[in-house]
């Protein structure tokens, strides 16, 4: 845990990389509990989910503060820092369109219209995490949920098409906060084909998966340590995405790469930047599949509690009224699909609130990297920040 006030004399360029470090640390965090919970697939953007808690996170005070501060990473550093943090990466990530690479990342928030909400909260959500503000009688739980659906399903092309229920609003509810993220590219180096083989679920179990590969070496980066070997495979396109995929160095023992992985903060982006250059030989498996997380039990297993504790909860710093909100819900979903010509990938989170109630050296040869067992991986944006996170135990997961 960081102490309070750690960060407040340093430079702004200290201070802005531990900024985007937490970001890596609340996806480890958040993937070594998914871990502890489950050996299925897993799939989740840490960046979505960030950035809806921070939504939530800038109208809170005291302990309720603390703790979301402490689940992000984030405790001891500013509030201004944070904020043009998240202002520049948003921006960031929309800003560059090209004809290979779509990214779109995208908030917004519902608020009762007969509801008084302060105006520096209202110009926080605007002005530095890019949400839009609709206000809505919520007199309708189910055109509420449609109108909040409508946007996620626009905003993530169509890849998630239902985020809540009517059932998660009722006459309480004051705000529902919710981020999108939408991502598809294209690989700089396309599979060239894909054929049935065996996919190891394990050392006793195989499925018949279709696995692409590349008949010819292509130049990647790539890395290996005593736990884990890894290559970056780069997606086409100006905004420098990449995807990371790393398997066991023992055959089937992935729980101790994700050991590793989960063990201090960093570790994953670390491997990141170790990587080198080589000419590699990928066989990867097509796969699709969808996950959704009830994200209210995941952050109170995780600490998270007084925000969502009647009369506990304190967010004054939305109304200015001390234990009168509560987040009553939380949920993420999130979707990818990967082909031979690259990947689609989408997720979105809401939460509700009511109230209270290197040298030169000869060539080395080709590297073969067969994923043909369960495996991590991570899509990066060029500021090695996860964008999404994953497990793929089963490729033919429904």
């Amino acid at each position: 845990m960081t102490s309070q006030g750690q960060f407040l004399n340093q430079d702004k360029s200290t201070v802005r990389k531990r900024c985007a470090e937490s970001i890596c640390d609340f996806s480890a965090k958040l993937y070594g509990h998914l871990c502890n919970k489950s050996d299925k697939n897993i799939f989740f953007s840490p960046l979505s989910i960030a950035a809806c808690l921070q939504m939530v996170h800038h109208g809170a005070k005291g302990n309720t503060k603390r703790q979301t501060s402490d689940v992000m990473g984030i405790l001891g550093i500013e509030d201004a820092d944070i904020l043009s943090f998240y202002h520049d990466t948003i921006a960031s990530l929309n800003s560059e369109e090209d004809k290979f690479t779509s990214l779109d990342v995208a908030n917004r928030v519902w608020i009762k219209d007969n509801f008084a909400v302060l105006d520096a909260y209202k110009q926080m959500l605007q002005g530095q995490l890019h949400a839009d503000i609709i206000r809505n009688p919520f007199t309708d739980p189910d055109g509420v949920s449609n109108e909040v659906n409508e946007w996620v399903s626009k905003s993530t092309k169509g890849m998630i098409k239902e985020l809540i229920t009517p059932a998660m609003i009722n006459g309480l509810t004051r705000l529902i906060l919710c981020n999108a993220i939408y991502f598809k590219g294209l690989w700089t180096h396309a599979f060239d084909t894909s054929d049935e083989e065996d996919f190891h679920l394990s050392a006793k179990e195989t499925k018949k998966v279709q696995m692409m590969r590349h008949y010819k070496a292509e130049k990647m980066m790539y890395g290996e340590n005593g736990v884990a070997r890894y290559v970056i495979i780069p997606y086409k396109g100006r905004k420098g995405i990449s995807m990371m995929v790393i398997l066991p160095q023992v055959p089937y023992q992935l729980q101790e790469v994700e050991k590793k992985m989960t063990e201090r903060p960093g570790v994953v982006n670390e491997w990141f930047k170790s990587a080198s250059s080589r000419n590699v030989r990928l066989k990867l498996p097509k796969f699709k599949f969808e996950e959704k997380y009830d994200l209210k039990q995941l952050l109170e297993e995780l600490g998270v509690t007084d925000m969502f504790t009647v009369g506990v909860a304190d967010f004054s710093g939305i109304n200015g009224i001390p234990d009168d909100l509560f987040v009553s819900g939380a949920v993420h979903k999130a979707v990818i699909s990967v082909d031979e010509k690259g990947t689609e990938a989408a997720a979105a989170t809401g939460m509700m609130m009511m109230t209270r109630c290197m040298p030169m050296r000869p060539p080395l040869p080709p590297v073969e990297f067969h994923v043909d067992q369960p495996c991590c991986f991570f899509i990066f944006s060029r500021g090695q920040n996860p964008l999404f996170t994953g497990r793929l135990a089963d490729p033919l997961a429904d």
